[in-house]
């Protein structure tokens, strides 16, 4: 039997327009066989299941196809890990993919490294074809401990885990809602002890795509998905506890981004004025009953003006004006603009 060094965990839901250009990024590579993809339809009515069936077939020794009943994302992520084999798995949506050359020198220097948690970089690709690389700044081909994190900030695409790091926290994402991608950058660093970073610009992120579930209008219609996806991993942070405060570095990355995820809620309700003041009320009674590090946290978060917005609003349940918020969204567009632009310079 031959070991497979990367499981490559496919989730994909009515995804027929994209699935083949993100199954070609990855077959397209001289070591297939170091390959365990696994394309988990998630009731898809579509022809997904029928184009991921005929890639099977083509390559029976790399793909595996579980079709299933509708469940959202983290039942494709969970079924997908019970099944895997690969000393190391990442995760693919099927709207995105690999870049081909990057991918066969990823694979090569994988088989090499031992690590719990590897690092490569990612484009965002817009609908406009603008592109921005984001790098965590990381000296490649070095070996850190959990320390690093606190510096860095990490997305989903960015990660490779040793699959036994998972499998020794019993890692389960929840099921039935959007937005479980966070869990998959948090849950898992309470087990992770060695960090790699490959200069290595590898995942191709789709941006723009209508129904998306970073199009602002999904994120509106999904805001309670955020609510409970945030609720689980305090409640994951809070049974960690004691683990956790042994490790100060480690215990500052997740409040960082239990801080990050926490604020991107104020931020909806608040410029939202009072449509949303019943979930801005129950989000800070929880937050503040369940961990009050983080609720203090908020109050001097490094994320502009939104620290004095939370801090104002529970004070006087006043919400910012709408001159301070067009000053703040100019200021972030300002802010992303340089950083790509200053990024474009160092990798390209």
């Amino acid at each position: 039997m031959i070991t497979k060094t990367l499981s490559i965990i496919i989730p994909t839901y009515n995804m027929e327009k994209y699935l083949p250009q993100c199954l070609d990024s990855i077959t397209n590579i001289v070591n297939i066989r170091a390959l365990e993809i696994i394309i988990v339809n998630d009731g898809s009515t579509d022809s997904s299941s029928l184009i991921a069936h005929k890639y099977a077939e083509k390559y029976p020794n790399s793909i595996i196809v579980v079709d299933k009943q509708n469940a959202n994302y983290g039942s494709c992520i969970n079924k997908g890990l019970s099944i895997a084999t690969g000393k190391y798995v990442k995760v693919l949506d099927s709207d995105d993919w690999f870049n081909s050359n990057s991918f066969e020198r990823f694979i090569c220097e994988l088989e090499k490294i031992d690590a719990d948690l590897i690092l490569t970089d990612f484009t965002l690709i817009y609908s406009n074809r603008r592109e921005e690389i984001r790098s965590p700044q990381m000296l490649s081909g070095h070996v850190y401990d959990t320390s690093i994190l606190e510096d860095i900030n990490i997305q989903m695409h960015q990660i490779t885990y040793r699959l036994s790091v998972l499998k020794s926290i019993n890692y389960v994402q929840q099921e039935g809602i959007f937005y479980t991608d966070y869990e998959w950058c948090f849950w898992p660093m309470i087990a992770v002890k060695k960090v790699y970073y490959i200069k290595n610009n590898l995942y191709q992120y789709r941006c723009g795509r209508s129904g998306q579930t970073m199009d602002p209008q999904v994120i509106i219609r999904r805001y309670r998905d955020i609510m409970l996806g945030l609720y689980r991993m305090i409640e994951i942070f809070n049974k960690n506890k004691d683990d956790i405060d042994r490790d100060i570095m480690l215990k500052k990355y997740l409040l960082k981004t239990l801080c990050n995820r926490s604020i991107d809620l104020y931020l909806l309700f608040l410029t939202r004025k009072k449509k949303f003041s019943e979930d801005l009320m129950e989000l800070d009674n929880y937050i503040k009953t369940e961990n009050i590090e983080l609720y203090n946290s908020l109050n001097v978060n490094n994320r502009g003006y939104i620290s004095n917005w939370i801090q104002n609003w529970r004070i006087s349940k006043k919400y910012p004006s709408r001159m301070s918020i067009l000053f703040w969204t100019n200021i972030q567009k300002l802010y992303h603009y340089i950083h790509s632009m200053r990024l474009y310079r160092i990798l390209k």
